[in-house]
């Protein structure tokens, strides 16, 4: 496994710098192919080489739920968010260079479609979790499966994998972000990690013997499974003394659960667990992850996001530190893409730029702990019932 990650020799201020270059780039060559966006530009006279900076993005309304949600008038509305070149769209808006140089491997005998269909054409289908009683599909190209899959990898060095760690995938086979992510981390980084496909496919007493046979030290899953397996090896008489590490997603992760599985862990003999928190949205297309126990500081992937803390209702950012709610806007990537995006979820601590003081990473880190926002329930109508939404 060999993965040099660029950002950890950038200040944070070239990672801003780079940021803007990203986002004028992103916007000029990329954003004509989306019909959403393209729509939104146009409807609200927005000039796109206005928007040079990531303050400029103030100018651009928030996305929210609604606008990716099926309707009947648009039940696969989905489908504008995913970026469409075509031919004539390609000419107008990709600078004279860069159309020569595509001249120029056609000449020399390159497949040009070939190298457009895996830079834009579907290939992995994700689905959000349906919480609004309909699931939205977001696509994944190769290209994006490369860059994306590069995040993931630095997501399990963040959470403290090393290329001596055996895992345990506890997320159930299903179109998903965390199931994937976690394949997707293990076959590129080169990983030891056995696939369980969760509780519906392998059972939970197989998991637990699966995990005591091959002496993994990590479990990565749902939080509730993640106690529930614990707690079942504790029933079972059948300890799980080699795990060392818990990654979970999927759902908020208590930090009374934490504690529970960390002392049930260590009463069977573990010498001591790091229980990571992952923090991910299908939007995303990728997650944030932990680089400490119970720090609620999530690192970000600058290269491919900006991440801005704002008022749900105004949409205006806000400064480091300050409570808000977290929009996402894509700097790259493919397939699809969304600028400005409302998760739904508010930060406490906001949003810190400073070097991380534990492990002096330079990207932005978000920090918890996370609400949902009301401001988002109110909107969507979401209700609780017995807990879930």
């Amino acid at each position: 496994m060999l993965f040099k990650d660029p950002l950890l020799r950038m200040s944070p201020g070239q990672i801003r710098r780079m940021q803007n270059k990203k986002l004028r780039a992103f916007i000029r060559y990329q954003i004509p192919f989306h019909p959403f966006y393209r729509r939104v530009f146009k409807k609200l006279g927005i000039d796109p080489s206005s928007i040079k900076r990531i303050e400029d993005l103030e100018k651009l309304p928030l996305t929210t739920k609604k606008d990716i949600l099926p309707t009947e008038k648009n039940p696969e509305v989905y489908k504008d968010f995913i970026l469409q070149p075509d031919e004539k769209t390609i000419l107008s808006a990709w600078p004279m260079n860069r159309l020569l140089v595509m001249g120029m491997k056609k000449s020399f005998g390159v497949d040009v479609a070939e190298e457009f269909r895996e830079e834009y054409a579907p290939s992995l289908i994700i689905a959000t979790s349906g919480t609004t009683g309909n699931n939205v599909p977001f696509v994944y190209t190769q290209y994006d499966l490369e860059i994306f899959g590069r995040s993931f990898i630095r997501n399990a060095l963040v959470g403290g994998i090393t290329p001596e760690s055996k895992a345990l995938n506890l997320f159930p086979f299903a179109p998903h972000l965390a199931f994937y992510h976690t394949l997707i981390a293990a076959l590129r980084g080169g990983w030891f990690v056995y696939h369980t496909g969760g509780g519906d496919v392998t059972s939970t007493e197989k998991a637990i013997d699966l995990a005591r046979k091959l002496q993994v030290d990590t479990l990565i899953g749902i939080p509730s499974y993640l106690y529930h397996m614990v707690r079942k090896s504790v029933e079972l008489h059948k300890p799980l003394s080699t795990i060392t590490r818990i990654m979970g997603a999927g759902e908020r992760f208590p930090e009374g659960s934490k504690k529970k599985i960390e002392r049930m862990l260590v009463d069977m003999g573990s010498p001591g667990v790091d229980i990571i928190d992952v923090y991910g949205a299908t939007e995303m297309r990728t997650a944030f992850t932990e680089c400490r126990p119970l720090t609620q500081e999530f690192h970000t992937h600058p290269d491919l996001l900006i991440t801005e803390i704002v008022d749900p209702k105004t949409g205006e950012q806000l400064g480091p530190g300050e409570r808000g709610a977290l929009a996402i806007t894509s700097i790259d990537g493919r397939g699809s893409t969304v600028m400005r995006y409302l998760i739904g979820d508010i930060f406490e601590g906001g949003i810190v730029y400073d070097r991380c003081p534990r492990c002096s990473s330079p990207v932005p880190r978000l920090i918890g702990p996370i609400r949902r926002s009301h401001y988002y329930e109110e909107t969507i109508h979401l209700t609780n019932i017995k807990g879930p939404l």
